[in-house]
């Protein structure tokens, strides 16, 4: 008797659930004629109203009943159900792994619409999807050929310096002893580990705390084998042999000693520096480690690179801390280097 209360209820229910899928078929089809005043057009086919129709009540009436047909492929097992539990027989097939319905209704109209309608159908299809990929996007503010700062200070600071920051803070148990930075001690300062002594190198003689006065290419006053560390934050680009820098490191390191640098990747130019010095050089990862272990050795240099899509897009048009987030900020992606970290040592005699 329950078998056949819930035979009678799938069948019952199948008829309303095809009128409703047929209805929609037809309100669709009117729906769009009303609003396009045309014929429907794939792939370059113009088809009329009635072959428009036709085919969406055939599609509809195959989805609607799709559902009946995936319930009655035969008897549900005795195990599946108990006297009076009419709940657990109707979810015996999906108990069971019954294709879903709409999964059937696909099935059926790949035997029912005729490959070349489906193909049609198909190619419409994507090139809506393609068309709407390929839609022109709303670029607002950054639409515009000159950026809106140089640096990002003046919208809450510079989003390479945070990553500046990361890798100098990362490697701060190596800023220890004697210490060199170039034009201030800033990260010294901040990050520095049992610091005895912070040397100060610049080019230009009237800062007073340089202890030094040369350019860091070229730099023979500075003594041999003295520092434990050396920072040297994006200053490596302004010095036009690529070596130079590492060289001069390398040399006023004590044995064991670290140098710390970072340089840009994905940057604009300098306007200052580059009228003063020259920009030659942007590194990547994989040239900024070539260079340091032409120097330090194979070994001895550890490379990172820091940066994403949009920290990259947002330092060239002078976006700051006020226009990303911290957590965009965070991802790094190695195809989108704003800033490269290096950390070479040198080798212990």
């Amino acid at each position: 008797m329950v078998g056949r209360t819930s035979t009678l209820h799938r069948r019952a229910g199948s008829p309303v659930v095809a009128a409703t899928g047929v209805a929609a078929a037809f309100s669709t089809a009117l729906v769009f004629e009303a609003l396009t005043d045309r014929d429907w057009a794939i792939g370059g086919w113009e088809w009329p109203e009635t072959i428009t129709l036709a085919l969406l009540v055939s599609l509809g009436t195959i989805w609607a009943l799709s559902p009946m047909v995936s319930r009655s492929r035969g008897p549900y097992p005795s195990s599946s159900w108990a006297p009076g539990d009419m709940s657990e027989h109707v979810r015996a097939p999906h108990a069971r792994g019954a294709p879903h319905g709409r999964a059937t209704g696909r099935a059926l109209a790949r035997k029912v619409v005729p490959g070349s309608i489906r193909s049609r159908v198909n190619d419409y299809r994507n090139a809506r999807v393609d068309a709407a990929w390929s839609k022109p996007r709303d670029l607002g503010d950054l639409r515009r050929t000159t950026p809106l700062s140089t640096w990002g200070h003046s919208r809450g600071g510079s989003i390479p310096r945070v990553y500046i920051s990361e890798f100098i803070e990362e490697h701060a148990a190596d800023i220890r002893g004697r210490a060199l930075e170039i034009a201030s001690d800033r990260y010294i300062a901040e990050y520095g580990r049992a610091v005895t002594r912070t040397d100060i190198l610049d080019l230009n003689p009237e800062n007073p705390d340089a202890t030094f006065v040369a350019n860091f290419g070229d730099a023979p006053d500075v003594p041999d084998n003295t520092f434990d560390c050396v920072v040297i934050t994006q200053v490596l680009s302004w010095i036009y042999d690529p070596w130079a820098g590492f060289r001069t490191a390398h040399r006023i390191l004590a044995p064991g000693g670290v140098m710390l640098a970072t340089t840009p990747g994905t940057h604009r130019i300098a306007p200052i520096e580059k009228e003063f010095l020259g920009q030659w050089f942007h590194y990547t990862s994989m040239s900024a480690k070539r260079a340091a272990e032409n120097v330090f050795g194979v070994g001895y240099v550890d490379v990172q690179a820091y940066g994403n899509v949009l920290t990259a897009a947002g330092t060239l048009f002078g976006l700051g801390l006020n226009d990303l987030t911290a957590g965009e900020i965070a991802v790094h992606d190695p195809d989108f280097e704003v800033v490269i970290g290096i950390r070479a040592v040198k080798q212990a005699h």
